[in-house]
């Protein structure tokens, strides 16, 4: 179903893609719009229990284009950093494939506490206040990972 590298030799093996995935901060979402048209958007994730998690708002086309279709990708970017005297990008990337629908309960409170922590470590009380309050009108979307590939070329 998805395609092998065809630069072998960039390829980086699985663990060092998944701690790639995981230590990214930011990845840009990538789907099939309703109106046929891709749709890639950026936005903070966290990696927690073998997923991907995000928050968006209650509606939008985040969520409209979910509903059509809820195949999607995710690009994290590492480095990135240009050598023009070699003509050349050294850089270091992954691409995770999978589904992604909104969830609820128990797990979408989970998963919020985890973006929190990941990202607001330091202000987990007042996080914690910013959860429940939020929790009602945002929605936290789930991407479960079917393939995994990370690419790199180091200098």
């Amino acid at each position: 179903m998805f395609k092998e590298l065809r630069r072998k030799d960039r390829k980086m093996d699985d663990d060092k893609a998944l701690e790639l995935l995981k230590a990214g901060e930011y990845g840009v979402l990538s789907m099939i719009g309703t109106n046929g048209y891709g749709y890639g958007v950026p936005l903070n994730y966290v990696y927690y229990n073998d997923a991907l998690y995000f928050h968006c708002a209650k509606e939008g086309s985040k969520l409209e284009n979910l509903k059509a279709n809820p195949n999607v990708s995710l690009c994290v970017i590492g480095v990135s950093k240009v050598a023009p005297e070699k003509f050349t990008t050294e850089f270091e990337s992954v691409m995770a494939f999978g589904r992604a629908a909104e969830i609820e309960g128990e797990e979408k409170e989970q998963a919020f506490i985890a973006l929190t922590d990941r990202f607001c470590h330091a202000f987990m009380e007042e996080g914690m206040k910013q959860i429940q309050q939020m929790l009602p009108r945002t929605a936290i979307v789930k991407m479960t990972i079917e393939y995994l590939s990370g690419k790199a070329r180091h200098l």
